[in-house]
């Protein structure tokens, strides 16, 4: 009872002589929002990273793409799988770029077969010469602008289009592929009967 009345009543609990900006002697735990809010900015902060990460690599792939590389006899374009598509998707992409040189092989070959059947005097030789070497040209290159370069693109930029530009114009690719294995005959003919009444019978 007596130190109830030696106690001054009108003193705060709440002592301004202390630093209001110390910190806490007693560390509460923390609550489940303030956790939840560093767990987010450590997430952001790692997404960050990973963007500083890919504007470096960009920005290198910059500094160093000022020389084109292909195709090497007369380049014209910059083409690196290494150091433009992603490592998941870079044995994917080694794939179709050898499918591409076997293509244009092929087309290499056809011609030199032809050369050698014009010689041997075949009568359609010439014709023969002549389209497969419009054929080396003109396949070699639409396959690698239209559906070659489309799916480099896309694995290299992330974009729906180019995925659609390959499918489309490397389905009409291998449909012409087909056809042209079959080797369908340019004309055919077909006999013709006199419509008299004696064959309509």
């Amino acid at each position: 009872m007596a130190s109830s009345l030696t106690e001054n009543p009108f003193a705060s609990t709440h002592s301004l002589d202390t630093n209001p900006f110390d910190d806490p002697t007693d560390a509460a735990p923390a609550s489940s929002a303030h956790a939840d809010r560093l767990e987010e900015l450590d997430r952001r902060e790692r997404e960050l990273q990973a963007r500083e990460l890919e504007l470096n690599r960009k920005a290198e792939q910059l500094r160093t793409r000022g020389a084109s590389n292909f195709p090497p006899f007369f380049p014209l374009i910059y083409h690196s799988i290494p150091t433009e598509i992603p490592e998941p998707a870079r044995p994917l992409m080694t794939r179709i770029f050898q499918l591409w040189l076997v293509l244009l092989g092929t087309l290499i070959i056809n011609l030199i077969a032809c050369i050698f059947i014009l010689l041997a005097g075949s009568q359609d030789g010439g014709r023969d010469v002549a389209s497969s070497a419009i054929y080396l040209p003109v396949i070699g290159i639409l396959s690698f602008l239209l559906w070659y370069r489309p799916i480099y693109n896309a694995y290299m930029k992330e974009q729906s289009l180019y995925y659609y530009l390959f499918f489309f114009f490397g389905g009409w690719h291998i449909l012409f592929s087909i056809y042209a294995i079959i080797g369908v005959p340019r004309q055919v003919h077909i006999p013709q009967l006199p419509l008299t009444p004696a064959n309509l019978i």
